[in-house]
């Protein structure tokens, strides 16, 4: 009988090693978890730099493109325009918009 209890005792702080012990099951998750983190942040970076990369292509082959983003920086307007300055949120859209034109022109 205190041979069983000694079985179970020591069975009980084997699990509970496992789970809870320096190379355990609850530091592999977080291990896993901190990896696939880094897994998405990398997606979402690569999207960025082909964004970024897509933009550079416009501004170096699309002399209309070059130019509104540059009347849009620089709050420029042709002489027969009137020029409105919006918050940040409008011209999100408004830019959104503009690379769509762009995507269906070419």
């Amino acid at each position: 009988m205190k041979s069983t209890f000694i079985y179970i005792f020591l069975c009980i702080l084997a699990i509970l090693y496992l789970v809870f012990g320096q190379n355990g099951f609850l530091k592999f998750y977080n291990l896993v978890s901190t990896r696939n983190n880094y897994i998405n942040k990398s997606e979402e970076l690569n999207k960025e730099i082909e964004r970024l990369q897509n933009e550079i292509k416009y501004l170096k082959e699309d002399k209309n493109y070059l130019e509104m983003v540059i009347r849009k920086e620089l709050n420029m307007k042709k002489p027969d325009e009137d020029l409105y300055i919006l918050d940040e949120n409008e011209q999100n859209i408004l830019s959104n918009r503009a690379d769509k034109d762009i995507k269906k022109s070419n």
